[in-house]
């Protein structure tokens, strides 16, 4: 394959890696967006996280129900 014959190049460039596409399966980003409709939208690094350095989600309750 032509991916094969890329990785045996060697000289004044060499070839540190290979990208594979494939055109039967869609890509990452459509693949969430079928999961979560919302993901392209509001993807994780636009989501609040903190407010004044405080976490904005209290996951007390979740650690008290594992505590033994």
């Amino acid at each position: 394959s032509r991916a094969l014959l890329r990785s045996q190049e060697f000289g004044d460039r060499i070839p540190i890696g290979v990208f594979y596409q494939n055109e039967l399966v869609p890509t990452y980003e459509a693949r969430i967006n079928q999961r979560a409709p919302s993901y392209l939208q509001n993807p994780p690094y636009k989501q609040k996280i903190e407010s004044k350095g405080k976490p904005i989600t209290d996951i007390t309750p979740i650690i008290d129900e594992k505590s033994v």
